[in-house]
């Protein structure tokens, strides 16, 4: 008995965290089929941030990245990976300070989280008519906070979000080498699953039915030997 008295002062206050910790608010996961990333490489002379703007289905984002990175220069024949991470953020210095989150607006907010790219490697072959360019798939995780100067903020919501599209690397040709610029994501919507022409539902259709006579009379051949 005296063991309990003494732990249930410590147990009550646990309770009483526990019962009044903010939850976190966790949103529906983001589709990005729309908008643009970039970042420059390093050395080049553009200092972050860069903003960006993304959108999806009634949802626009926007924010800064301060990421800078890439490969800063570059000879014929050299494995380029478009592949990147980057930490993104708003701040109410830098705009923007609405943010749309399916369907949901959200005022004077302040953005965190980080997107992840991934890209196949591409071998530079010299072609700048083409430039350096790859599909990409992204992944990452943001979170919105009520914008408070003294505080960290009330945490509104967290999501998960996801897209594709292409990321190209531009370039500009030195003596001896190439000097890259700026890497880009630009995404695009997932292209619409085609519906069946109505000629193949017929032959499907038709193939069937042949198919289920076929059955049925070896069935009732079967049935007669017996």
């Amino acid at each position: 008995m005296p063991k309990f008295s003494s732990c249930c002062p410590l147990f009550l206050m646990t309770m009483v965290i526990v019962m009044f910790a903010a939850p976190a608010v966790f949103a529906d996961p983001i589709i990005i089929n729309g908008g643009t990333v970039y970042f420059a490489s390093v050395g080049l002379g553009y200092d972050p941030p860069f903003g960006f703007q993304l959108t999806g289905e009634r949802t626009q984002i926007g924010g800064i990245t301060y990421t800078q990175g890439g490969q800063s220069f570059l000879n014929v024949g050299d494995v380029v990976n478009l592949g990147s991470s980057l930490s993104v953020s708003s701040t109410l210095n830098s705009g923007p300070f609405e943010q749309v989150v399916n369907g949901v607006h959200l005022t004077d907010v302040i953005l965190r989280g980080s997107l992840h790219f991934a890209a196949a490697p591409v071998r530079f072959n010299g072609d700048m008519s083409r430039g350096i360019t790859a599909p990409f798939t992204m992944d990452g995780q943001l979170s919105f906070f009520r914008y408070d100067p003294h505080l960290d903020g009330e945490l509104l919501l967290t999501a998960s979000v996801s897209g594709r599209g292409t990321a190209s690397l531009g370039m500009y040709p030195l003596t001896d080498f190439f000097r890259a610029t700026f890497t880009t994501y630009t995404f695009r919507a997932d292209p619409p699953t085609p519906a069946p022409e109505p000629g193949t539902l017929a032959l499907f259709g038709s193939g069937l039915i042949a198919a289920i006579a076929r059955s049925r009379r070896k069935r009732e051949a079967r049935d007669r030997g017996k």
